[in-house]
Parts: structure tokens; C-alpha cells; sequence
């Protein structure tokens, strides 16, 4: 008798449609593990960097400030005291990251003669430093970009190749975008509605802003007690996270923030630019996930946004991190975003 020794097609493709079968009911279950392991890393990274800052606070007896910058955003700007450094700076050496903040040079406080400069040297090449920490796996934005382009006020006198692209900011209001406190949408031009009201505000050159919309922990050249914090720590979010609406495109260069986005460390040019390492709460979540018409995305570029399926997470000023789900209600939403449960606040001296 004659041994058969392979299957026959028939045989075959049946087997193949089997595995095809198999592969379509495996493949949900892989990607939603996969999201959930992007989702339990990103709030890992938002636990250390909460870390972080109780660790620079005990050592500062003060919050870090939303940035460093010489420029009040109405006063003339150049490229000198346009320029910042982040708070994700400040926090550097305690997320392991000693190293790479030795190597940049910026004296503090601020003055006329000694404003940050992010564009030469070891301050332009930190702008590319891959930050773990600070970037969230589950992110569709590209690990990098390049800016290569003109500002609006002018060209700037450097480029900036590889620009690491991170994932958070701080959260510096819960009233910027308010919907509540008359605001009628995305596109009302109620005052507060786009990311240039992120950092409009009076003040004299080096110190805070001075405006009632910003009332979460951070502030230009600010730095904040806990004690300040009337909310209570566990209910006042200070480290949010974003990524870049697919709408925005590649170009980080197209208009004067050079970001559409967050970045690390610090700016070459902040002037209307605070969106690129800070946020309001006040935004609604929901507006933000697809922006979809002209002006839309000074909207979406001010607020918080997330990749993940349980809501947007953010770090709590008592060490905590949540997710706060997408229904959240405005009024709720809103006043987590809060240092004292209203526009008013005091700041302490400036003590970097």
C-alpha cells in the first residue's frame, strides 16, 4: 500500500485558515495588552517623575518653576530672553539623570546678562537627549524631529536636529479653555481659549506672570509650597501627559513655537510657546483627541491628551498617579487643576 506523505491543498489550506482564524482572534487580544502594558508604564513614568518632584522639593523646601525665562510674553522679545529652560530640567538629577544635567549650563537666578541659551554647545545637544522617563510608549508622536524652519518673528540662529519629542507637561491651570467660566468653545475667542493665554500676563522681565488664569503649583520663574496648595495634595494634579494630533504633521517648525507639542529640558524660543512644556486641565479632554479645522490645534496644543483607553494620566501633587476618564465633568476636571480652588493665589519668593 502506498504511504501518503504530505498533506494534500485541500489539507492545506484548511490548516491556513485555521491559523488565519486564530491569528484574527489572538491579534485584539495582543494589542489590547499591548496598550495596557504602554499604559501601566506611562503612569510609571509619571510616579517618578512625582518622585522626583517631592525629592527637589525636600532638597528646595519649593516646587520647581514651569520654566526659566528672562521674557514677560508682552514685552519685546529676543532671541536671548525668548529662550527657557523646563521644568523637566530642574527634575533631572532625581530621575537618575545627574549626568545630563551637569552638562548643561545655566545660572540661576535669571538676569539681563545671563539668560538661558539652548542654541550651541552641550544646552543645544541636550535638547536631544532620549529621556526614558519622559516619554510614553503608548505615543503615536515620532521619537524625534528635526526643525529646520523660519518663526514667525524671525529666524532663529540655530536649528535643532533630533529634537527628542516627550510626552508631559505640567499642569499650570485649570482655567485656561474654562467652558464653565464662560467660555462657549474651542472657538468662541473667550479670553483663554488657545495656547498663547498659557503664558499672556503681565510682570517685569525675570519674574512671575501675574494673571489670574494660572492657578495650578507651576508658574514662569514661580515656585510654589505645598502649603499653598488649599485643594489638598491628593486632589491637585501637577504632571499631565499629551501627544501630537495626527493633524499637526512633522513639521515642528511651522509656526513660533517650533513644538505643536511637548518637549524636554528646554526652548529655544517660548514666546507663545508655554504649551510646550505646560497645560491647562481646563481644556476639554474630549476637544482635544481630533482636531479637525483651522485654529483648532491652539486648542488641542494647550490642553492634555492621551493614546490610552482609560482616560488621560496624571501625576497628583501628593505622589499619586490617575487616570481621570474623558466624561470627567468640567467642574470637577477644572478644579483639579487648581492649587486653591479659585483663580486667586499667593506665590512665594523666587528661589530656584
Amino acid at each position: 500500500m502506498k504511504r501518503r506523505t504530505a498533506f494534500t491543498l485541500v489539507e492545506l489550506l484548511v490548516v491556513i485558515a485555521i491559523i488565519a482564524v486564530l491569528i484574527g482572534l489572538l491579534l485584539p487580544a495582543i494589542q489590547k495588552v499591548r496598550g495596557a502594558a504602554a499604559n501601566i508604564q506611562c503612569q510609571n513614568n509619571l510616579k517618578q517623575m512625582a518622585i522626583a518632584m517631592q525629592a527637589y522639593y525636600d532638597a528646595n523646601k519649593m516646587l520647581p518653576p514651569s520654566c526659566a525665562k528672562l521674557l514677560v510674553q508682552d514685552n519685546s522679545p529676543t532671541y536671548a530672553n525668548a529662550q527657557a529652560a523646563h521644568w523637566s530640567y530642574f527634575i533631572l538629577p532625581y530621575i537618575e539623570q545627574g549626568g545630563l544635567h551637569a552638562s548643561i549650563t545655566l545660572s540661576l537666578p535669571l538676569n539681563a546678562t545671563s539668560p538661558p541659551d539652548f542654541t550651541t554647545g552641550n544646552n543645544l545637544a541636550a535638547l536631544s537627549a532620549v529621556i526614558k522617563t519622559y516619554r510614553c510608549p503608548g505615543t503615536p508622536d515620532k521619537l524625534t524631529y528635526s526643525y529646520t524652519g523660519g518663526a514667525r518673528e524671525g529666524t532663529l540662529p540655530n536649528d535643532i536636529p533630533n529634537r527628542f519629542a516627550a510626552s508631559y507637561g505640567v499642569v499650570i491651570s485649570g482655567s485656561v479653555g474654562n467652558a464653565v467660566a464662560g467660555a462657549a468653545g474651542w472657538n468662541s475667542g473667550s479670553a483663554g481659549e488657545n495656547l498663547n493665554h498659557l503664558d499672556d500676563g503681565g510682570g517685569n522681565p525675570g519674574t512671575e506672570l501675574t494673571n489670574s488664569r494660572y492657578n495650578g503649583m507651576f508658574n514662569q520663574n514661580s515656585q510654589y509650597t505645598i502649603e499653598m496648595c488649599g485643594d489638598g495634595t491628593s486632589n491637585t494634579a501637577i504632571i499631565g501627559e499629551r501627544f501630537r494630533p495626527r493633524t499637526f504633521g512633522d513639521n515642528p517648525g511651522s509656526n513660533s513655537n517650533h513644538a505643536k507639542g511637548y518637549w524636554a529640558i528646554g526652548s529655544i524660543w517660548a514666546r507663545n510657546g508655554h504649551a510646550q512644556f505646560s497645560g491647562s486641565i481646563g481644556i476639554s479632554f474630549s476637544e482635544i483627541d481630533a482636531p479637525a479645522s483651522a485654529g483648532r490645534e491652539n486648542w488641542a496644543y494647550a490642553g492634555f491628551s492621551s493614546n490610552h483607553s482609560n482616560g488621560i494620566n496624571f501625576a497628583f501633587l501628593d505622589g499619586s498617579v490617575h487616570a481621570v476618564s474623558r466624561d470627567t465633568s468640567d467642574a470637577v476636571r477644572m478644579a483639579l487643576g487648581t492649587r486653591a480652588g479659585s483663580p486667586n493665589g499667593e506665590t512665594s519668593a523666587l528661589n530656584y
